[in-house]
Formats: C-alpha cells, structure tokens, sequence
C-alpha cells in the first residue's frame, strides 16, 4: 500500500464527495413521495446520515488506513467477517454501475437526440465509456481526480441554475403541485412507494468512500474529517434544493426516475421563456453523471486491491502498476465485471426495469457493511482501538450507544425496504430471481475464493 502515491487534499475530497454522493437519479427517486418526501429526507437525515458520519469520522481517527471499513471491520471482528463486508460492498458497486452507465446513455442521448432517444439500441457506447473511464484511472489517480472534479463542479453549478430558476418559476407559476402542511406526512396511499425509501438511504451512499482510499490522502488524520463535514453541509443543501425544485416543477407521477433533474429544468424554461437553456443545463447532469461514476470506479477499485493484499482475492489484484502507481490488475478486473452485468442486465427488460433491478441490488449488497460499521464502531470504542478518536464522543456510553443502535436500525429498515419491488416493475418472478438470486449467486462467488486461499495459506 506505501506504493500508492498520496495525492488527493481537501479540495479533491470534497468535490469527490459531492460528485460520489449526488446521484441525480437517486435524487429523482427519493422525491417519488411528493411533498412527504421532505419528512422522510429529515428522518433519514437525523436517524442515518448524522450517526454515519459520527462512526465514519471516528473509526477514520481510529485506524486511517487504506481500504477504510475492510480494516475497521476486520481488526474488530477478524478476517472473514472483513472480506464478507469488503466482498458485499464491492459486488454492490459492480451492480451499480451499469445503472449509470444507463443514466449517462438515457441522459446523453435526451440530450443529443431528444426524448424519443431510444439508448437500447446503442448499448455499446455505455460499454465505450466505461472503458475510457478505467484507461483514465490507469494512467493514475492524478489524471483520474479530474473527471471527479469536474462532475461535483457541474452538480454544484446544476444544483445553483436550479435554485435561481426554480425562485423566478415560484414567482410566474408558483408550484404545479399543491401544497398543504397535512401533505408532509406520508398518506396511507404512498405505502405502494415505500421500495423508495430505500433509495433516500441509498442516495447517501459515498459518506464511507473517502476512507477506502485513505492511504492515497495528504495527512488523512486531519484531512477526511475536515472534508467529509464540509461536504455533508454542501450535499444536504444540494438535495433541499433538488428535492424542492423536482417537487415545484413535476406533477405527480410523471417524473422519471433517471431524467427528474432535466425534466425539472425544462418545465422551469418553458414556463420562463428561456427554452435555449436546456441544452448546457442537460449537458451539466451528464458531466455530473461522469463525475459520479469516475469517483465511484476509483474508490471501489481499492477493494480488491486491499483484499488481494491480504491474499483472500487473487493476490494480482494487489499489484500497483510499475510506471502509473495505480491498482491496474483491480481496476480491469473491474471493468470485465461491470461489462457482463452490464449485458445481462440490459437482457430482455426495458432500461427502466433494469435500472431498477440493478438499484435494489446495490442496495442489499451495500449496506451489508453498514451492518458491520455500526457494530464495529461500538466495539472500537469500548476497546479504546488506536490512539485518536472523537474527543467530544470519548466517554459518552450513552451516545455511543444511540448511534450505533439508530444506524443499525434504518440499515435493516432499508434492506428489507429493497426487497420490495416499485409499482413500475411489471413481471414479479423476474425481478426476484435477478435482485435475490442474482445476489446469493455472486456472494457465493466471493465464498468460494475466500475459502480456497485461506486453505492455501
């Protein structure tokens, strides 16, 4: 791990934060409760987003090391149980992936070619992009940090054009939904939603990446929790706003759940007159999209080059390039993965009901360790592990406590709420054998090789 060059500072840490963490079409389904949306993003907020960064930001004291909550995981609870975390976490970003790739195609394509752009017929260019993405992050993070950069700037600009906008579409044509304070708390008929609320958890993926990639941070003792408070500040402002402007400018049930933000925006510019700005404005949500996806693709390739270090992954996978310093064995392995799942999930299904096949199983598969994390954190504080930690926490049994117990909590929540398939998916059968099969069958996968080279060491 020495061999990693550290080369990311604050600057980098926030906008990767920001480009991780600001799906806009995680940000589109968290908004399907209508005005109730709002209550439900604070519930999620106090009950899961602030004890998360809490146990982030203390275990990231306690033991700041290269792979994040691999080793926070394993020294608490030993090596099995820290490669069932890293493995689940993995596989959930693999999954995940191609729904973006079918984000930038859907967005690419409403962009160039309108809303009758039909993305099943061009898969490939999904398929283009997402290798140019790795060639990128071969020739090494220095390179790569930029495309990050550039998407959390494009979002942080998107999310800017929408409050200006969606304060002068307020003033003109005032909200296309009404609104009551009643509206805040959910009804009895938003339960058929409720597979949704998976996705407001779910949209705050990305708190955990900086970690990961810790032994490639410039002083990352003071440096991720610096940047992960700025960031937290910045993203909730983002989704207030995004959540606001979706809910002002899109009638109930029509908004899609990839292209919300530009269908947002062009019911703002129509209204106002300034039909021109659709274009850079759509062009900005793609560059955001590219952002989410290279900041992805650089963190969860330093998974497998943990664990192939520690030799329960092929131990290739812990190779570092001679000449870039990058973890090249892991990142194509990477993307030879994502190319599969991305075939067989675009296989006999609409690119909707793909779509959200692929987030529910990222759903299950990542917060398996959050499962681990808010254990882990407990049991680090009640051993004292390392030689920082939280001043303001230290101590407090009482606190600990409660964080641990309210993350834990809203982490089962979710996953239970994931197994439950949206109003708009159509064959039953289908989706549980692709979500639940689909997920036993590539857990499964990772058992076999962990079994196999324990035996061999």
């Amino acid at each position: 791990m020495s061999q990693l060059k550290r080369t990311l500072d604050g600057h980098d840490l926030i906008l990767q934060n920001i480009a991780a963490i600001v799906g806009f079409s995680t940000l589109a389904l968290s908004a399907q409760f209508g005005w109730s949306s709002i209550t439900l993003n604070l519930v999620v907020l106090i009950l899961f987003v602030f004890p998360a960064i809490v146990m982030i930001l203390d275990l990231s004291l306690r033991i700041p090391d290269e792979g994040g909550f691999y080793v926070w995981t394993k020294t608490a609870f030993g090596p099995w149980h820290g490669f069932v975390a890293a493995w689940s976490y993995w596989l959930s970003n693999l999954v995940w992936f191609p729904s973006v790739m079918l984000s930038v195609l859907t967005v690419g394509g409403f962009l160039f070619y309108g809303p009758e752009y039909q993305a099943e017929n061009q898969l490939w260019i999904g398929l283009l992009f997402l290798w140019i993405v790795i060639g990128i992050n071969i020739l090494g993070l220095q390179k790569a940090k930029w495309i990050q950069n550039i998407g959390g700037l494009a979002t942080g600009l998107t999310i800017l054009l929408l409050t200006i906008m969606g304060i002068f579409f307020w003033l003109k044509v005032g909200s296309v939904r009404n609104f009551e304070f009643s509206d805040l708390i959910p009804k009895g008929e938003s339960l058929e939603l409720l597979p949704f609320f998976a996705a407001i958890t779910f949209s705050w993926a990305g708190i955990e990446l900086t970690p990961v990639i810790a032994g490639e941070v410039k002083d990352p003792q003071k440096t991720i929790p610096k940047a992960l408070i700025i960031s937290a500040v910045l993203i909730v402002f983002i989704f207030s706003i995004g959540i606001l402007g979706l809910l002002v400018s899109i009638p109930q049930g029509e908004m899609d759940e990839i292209l919300g933000i530009p269908q947002a925006f062009q019911s703002m510019t129509d209204a106002l007159g300034i039909s021109w700005l659709n274009f850079p404005v759509t062009f900005l949500v793609l560059l955001s999209f590219v952002g989410l996806f290279a900041a992805w693709m650089t963190g969860n390739a330093r998974v497998p080059f943990v664990i192939g270090l520690d030799r329960f992954l092929p131990p290739a996978l812990g190779k570092v390039h001679p000449k870039f310093q990058s973890p090249y064995i892991s990142l194509i392995t990477q993307g030879v993965l994502i190319s599969v799942l991305f075939t067989g999930a675009t296989a006999g299904s609409t690119l909707k009901e793909a779509f959200l096949v692929l987030v529910d199983m990222s759903i299950i598969l990542f917060f398996i360790p959050f499962l681990y994390m808010f254990i882990a954190f407990r049991k680090h504080n009640r051993l004292q592990t390392g030689d920082e930690s939280l001043q303001w926490l230290k101590g407090k049994r009482t606190g600990i406590q409660l964080v641990g117990f309210a993350g834990l909590a809203v982490t089962i929540f979710t996953i239970v709420m994931a197994l439950l398939p949206s109003p708009s998916i159509q064959n039953l059968s289908t989706y549980y054998l692709k979500v639940v099969g689909g997920s036993m069958l590539l857990m499964s996968v990772g058992f076999t090789f962990y079994f196999r080279n324990l035996r061999a060491k």
